[in-house]
């Protein structure tokens, strides 16, 4: 069996993993925001929710 530590290391391991993919998430859609309504010149709503899916 897995002691305490293990256990807390693991989970603490897994809240780091999702912080970092919570972050990507986030620039990933603020730069395909970005590219569509300022670059694109998209109107505001198209942009947001093609950058929202994805």
């Amino acid at each position: 069996m897995e002691n305490k530590k293990e256990k807390k290391y693991k989970e603490v391991i897994r809240a780091i993993k999702f912080t970092i993919i919570s972050i990507s998430a986030g620039l990933i859609q603020i730069g395909t925001f970005a590219l569509m309504y300022e670059l694109m010149h998209w109107d505001y709503w198209v942009s947001y929710l093609v950058s929202l899916l994805l």
